[in-house]
């Protein structure tokens, strides 16, 4: 069990580090994603990140 709990975008970054070490054959994922709270602009997160 982890020291402390970890955040679904933290997790998913490391799914994308890894994938291609523990998931061989199996189409690579991309971990294209963006962390957003309530104080999130959108349209420039969309800007920033096309």
């Amino acid at each position: 069990m982890a020291q402390r709990g970890i955040r679904e975008y933290e997790a998913k970054k490391m799914l994308a580090r890894y994938w291609s070490e523990y998931f061989r054959g199996i189409k690579k994922y991309e971990g294209k994603l963006a962390l957003v709270n309530s104080k999130t602009d959108i349209d420039a997160l969309v800007k920033e990140n096309p």
